[in-house]
């Protein structure tokens, strides 16, 4: 209970509204549980968002015991998990987005070193 109630504390203080803090909780304890995601169905969409973006922060973060993952590996884990662990239909559109920033950051890149 302390921790359940830590978990909320952390993701409220984030600016998350608690409804769907308390969503996200929930529906990351059944992914750890064996539960899956693919249904989806009684997860608010906010929090199956969430739960890809977070995911994809977490891999691709640099942590005290290993180096950030890149993109690519971390796409193509997102990609193994889209129906079971993650919605689908989630994973596809952040990879899109994802597309489209890395694409726009490239070409920022590439103009600031001119």
């Amino acid at each position: 209970m302390v921790a359940e109630s830590n978990q909320l504390r952390i993701v409220a203080s984030r600016g998350v509204p608690g409804n769907l803090a308390e969503h996200t909780r929930v529906s990351l304890d059944d992914s750890v549980s064996g539960r899956v995601f693919a249904s989806g169905k009684a997860i608010p969409l906010e929090a199956r968002i969430l739960a890809v973006v977070d995911a994809y922060d977490a891999m691709t973060s640099l942590r005290p015991y290993r180096d950030p993952m890149p993109h690519e590996a971390a796409a193509e884990e997102l990609r193994r998990g889209a129906g079971v662990q993650f919605d689908a239909r989630c994973v596809e559109a952040f990879l899109g987005l994802q597309g489209d920033v890395l694409d726009a950051s490239a070409r920022n890149l590439a103009a600031g070193d001119q």
